[in-house]
C-alpha cells in the first residue's frame, strides 16, 4: 500500500496521491436524501470538482463500493493516473474476495492517504487547503 501511494512522488511529482472514496451503491437508490449522488459521483461529476484542484495526470486512488471501480472510472484515465484495487494485481485478486474484505483493504490505503476527498459533505477531507467533498449530500 506504502509503495503504491508513493508511487507518483517517486516518478518526480511533487503532490501526494489523492484518495477518493466514492461511495454509490445502495445510496444511490435513496433518490429523496441523495437526489444529486449519481451526478456528483459518476467519472464526469468526479471531473468537475478535481479539475478545479488537481494537475493534469495526478494520482488519484479511489476506493468505492462500485462492482466494477476499474471499468466505471475508466474515463478519468484521459485526465489523471488512476488508481483502484483493480489495478493493483501483484497485490490482490479482486475477484477472490468478498466485497466486504475489499472495502476493508480500501479503509487502510484510505487511512495512509495524505490527502482524502470523501463522498458527503459532513465527512473529513484532508490535505487541502478548505473542505472538499464529491457530494453537497450530508452523509
Amino acid at each position: 500500500i506504502d509503495e503504491m501511494l508513493n508511487k507518483s512522488l517517486e516518478n518526480g511529482k511533487i503532490d501526494p496521491p489523492v484518495c477518493l472514496h466514492v461511495r454509490r451503491g445502495e445510496k444511490l437508490k435513496s433518490i429523496e436524501k441523495y437526489p444529486n449522488l449519481e451526478k456528483e459521483t459518476n467519472p464526469d461529476g468526479i471531473y468537475e470538482i478535481l479539475s478545479q484542484f488537481l494537475k493534469p495526470r495526478s494520482t488519484i486512488y479511489i476506493a468505492s463500493n462500485e462492482s466494477n471501480p476499474k471499468r466505471f472510472f475508466a474515463p478519468l484515465e484521459s485526465s489523471f493516473n488512476v488508481v483502484t484495487l483493480g489495478h493493483l494485481p501483484k497485490l490482490i485478486q479482486v475477484s477472490e474476495f468478498l466485497p466486504s474484505t475489499l472495502a476493508l483493504i480500501d479503509y487502510a490505503v484510505l487511512a495512509k492517504c495524505k490527502r482524502l476527498i470523501p463522498t458527503f459533505k459532513d465527512e473529513n477531507s484532508k490535505g487541502f487547503e478548505y473542505h472538499l467533498s464529491l457530494s453537497e449530500s450530508n452523509k
